[in-house]
């Protein structure tokens, strides 16, 4: 079905939906957790938050759903390499 892709199957998640994390503050824990909770892979943009603000913005999204779910900080060099690891056999 159309459903189920080498990236649904790899993520864990029950639809190929993938939330934008928004940056500037302009994202939600409240749609992180409705795009998850909906089968989608919901995630957060959190470039312009502190090291501590990240730790308490993942404890509020952890609360509110059980699903995993990215944080996005930008120009991670370790998150680069993964995507690029996992990304070239797609």
């Amino acid at each position: 079905m159309w459903q189920n892709t080498k990236i649904t199957d790899l993520l864990g998640i029950g639809y190929p939906i993938m939330q934008g994390p928004f940056g500037g503050n302009l994202s939600s824990v409240e749609l992180v957790a409705a795009v998850s909770n909906a089968g989608g892979l919901g995630g957060y943009g959190a470039y312009t938050l502190s090291p501590q603000e990240i730790v308490e913005l993942n404890n509020k999204i952890k609360a509110a759903t059980d699903v995993d779910h990215p944080v996005y900080k930008r120009r991670m060099p370790a998150y680069n390499q993964w995507l690029y690891k996992h990304y070239k056999f797609l």
